[in-house]
């Protein structure tokens, strides 16, 4: 893997750079850190027939944001729509109704119209995005999703099958570019391809004393650096220690929380 096939997979330049000059070229450790990233955008594949029509919706859910950033739907009264697996990768479900328009007969009218269904009802959106982000048991999200979404169909014997998958947002920005579409807000840090916005790993660390010559840490602003000891020993963690798990690192990010404390980022 060289650069150029890092930001084919969507990586800014910048991170992509840091990386490399970071593990001294080691594209092996890089490779790992890459394949490890968060898979913050969760995709509920939902396949779906009602009256005479059958169709096949994906809803694109950030989970650090907690919004909907994208609703795809086809829909058809063929039969041949049914044969679709939604258990295949989000990306072959794609391909495979872009290849066969025709043949499938979609309805480029009904399936825009059950794009803004799928997207507008606040209650459904809300208590989906609500159960995907906490993390809840499959069996709860599929008695929501068979529950509510007849509802929104207006059909109650509508009958629904789905299946979910995670990517990382950045192969979910490379999507939207790769197919001219609109970028959400929550994404645009991408393009801005700053270090400063843009969260590669989350790894819990420490303070060590005095991490800037006894400055206090509540007076302590963005942009300052300070000595901090790694905490975490998962695998990811363990990539990016040097020596005794001492590292210097830059604050980007300052939230005030309850009782006079802060998180540091």
């Amino acid at each position: 893997m060289d650069l150029s096939s890092i930001l084919s997979k969507g990586i800014p330049e910048k991170v992509a750079s840091f990386l490399i000059s970071y593990f001294d070229g080691d594209m092996e450790k890089v490779y790992f850190v890459l394949s490890s990233l968060k898979k913050d955008v969760v995709i509920i594949k939902l396949k779906f027939s009602f009256s005479i029509y059958l169709g096949i919706a994906l809803m694109f859910i950030n989970t650090k944001s907690k919004t909907i950033e994208l609703v795809k739907s086809y829909v058809s009264q063929s039969l041949e729509i049914s044969k679709i697996n939604i258990e295949s990768p989000w990306k072959e479900i794609i391909k495979n109704v872009s290849d066969n328009l025709k043949n499938l007969q979609i309805d480029p009218d009904l399936s825009k119209r059950a794009e803004y269904i799928f997207s507008s009802d606040s209650k459904f959106t809300q208590t989906l995005i609500k159960l995907v982000t906490e993390n809840k048991q499959y069996l709860d999200i599929k008695r929501f999703l068979y529950t509510y979404a007849p509802l929104i169909l207006s059909d109650p014997n509508a009958i629904i099958r789905f299946s979910m998958e995670s990517i990382d947002i950045f192969s979910f920005y490379r999507f939207l570019k790769d197919s001219n579409l609109p970028i959400p807000e929550h994404l645009k840090f991408i393009e801005e391809n700053t270090l400063s916005s843009i969260s590669i790993s989350d790894i819990a660390i420490q303070p060590v004393l005095s991490p800037i010559d006894g400055t206090p840490i509540s007076s302590l602003k963005i942009g300052d650096e300070i000595t901090v000891k790694v905490l975490d020993t998962d695998e990811i963690s363990r990539c990016f220690l040097k020596g005794d798990g001492i590292i210097n690192a830059k604050i980007t990010s300052i939230k005030p929380l309850e009782n006079e404390r802060n998180l540091i980022t």
